[in-house]
């Protein structure tokens, strides 16, 4: 019993996911902006980096306690959720949404892709395959990493 709990936070992580890539595809298309346009606005980069990182990560972290797995899918949903706000804001740019609105989406569209690319992966690299430090050595580069991912976010 305590096996099927601990695998709840995948399912729900896959299932945002999916939505989440539902929402921006769906966010995409209302707003009417071309093919080009959506590459231009990293939506496609961070929708497929996204869905990359969370297709790897889930089944790690689904069949063991590898924190490599947990990584990697808070990095694909950080890069979701950036892809999502994008197109929400184009969205509403496009809808004259309230500019308080559209400020929040940018800071969503600009922030969690971040986290994702510049401290959850390179921490999900540096603790590949079992999850820990190849030595204890090496916890300078961990919060070095730490420092420059927070820093990049600031």
């Amino acid at each position: 019993m305590t096996d099927h709990w601990s695998r709840w936070p995948v399912v729900v992580s896959v299932a945002s996911g999916t939505l989440l890539t539902g929402v921006t595809l769906g966010f995409g298309l209302a707003t009417g902006i071309g093919w080009q346009q959506f590459v231009e606005s990293y939506s496609l980069t961070n929708m497929v980096i996204g869905l990359a990182f969370l297709a790897s990560g889930a089944p790690v972290a689904w069949l063991s306690r590898n924190l490599v797995g947990a990584l990697l899918v808070a990095a694909g949903l950080c890069h979701l959720i950036s892809a999502t706000a994008t197109m929400m804001a184009v969205f509403g740019l496009n809808a004259d949404w309230p500019t308080s609105a559209i400020r929040a989406l940018s800071t969503f569209s600009n922030g969690p892709w971040q986290f994702g690319i510049g401290l959850l992966f390179p921490l999900a690299l540096l603790l590949f395959p079992d999850g820990h430090l190849p030595s204890r050595k090496w916890a300078w580069v961990a919060w070095l990493i730490v420092i420059s991912g927070g820093f990049q976010a600031v």
